[in-house]
């Protein structure tokens, strides 16, 4: 059977899973999120989000080499999933993975520029090794993007007004 049949055969119950899953770690129960997402991966290994959502459970869960397993199996198998870069990038920069984080950051501007969040990551990670200007350009570059929650773009201007 092909990839494509076998996810338009058994992909609603895998999204549906993967809801359930984020709703779930969303309340804080990691260990029911995670059971809903193992069903959901077993059932289909090749659906990015799942291996996504494995990627940010086992990272809260300090279960750092299955994370990152599972984060670069969701960005191997969707090279533009922003969401997944950024929540890579993310987990890379709490390990002080600071040139890692980078690069997953600059691959999601890559991938979708006009993503604002990306910008704001990247700036974050970029404040903390002491790039104080190129963290000031990709703040900029996020308010130019549209989508941008309104807190965010009142810390990012006050930032920019010290």
């Amino acid at each position: 059977m092909s990839q494509r049949l076998k996810w338009i055969i058994v992909g609603g119950g895998v999204v549906r899973l993967n809801e359930a899953a984020v709703i779930l770690f969303n309340k804080g129960d990691k260990q029911e999120a995670l059971k809903k997402l193992m069903i959901a991966y077993k059932r289909y290994p090749f659906h990015a989000p799942t291996n996504h959502n494995l990627g940010n459970v086992y990272g809260d869960m300090e279960l750092l080499e299955d994370a990152e397993k599972h984060f670069k199996k969701a960005i191997e198998l969707k090279p533009d999933f922003v969401e997944a870069f950024n929540d890579f990038g993310t987990f890379l920069h709490k390990q002080n993975r600071v040139t890692e984080a980078i690069s997953a950051f600059r691959k999601a501007i890559e991938a979708r520029p006009d993503y604002p969040y990306s910008h704001v990551n990247l700036a974050t990670v970029l404040i903390s090794r002491g790039s104080f200007l190129e963290a000031e350009t990709e703040l900029k570059a996020a308010l130019d993007c549209k989508g941008l929650d309104e807190v965010t773009r009142k810390k990012i201007e006050d930032q920019l007004t010290i």
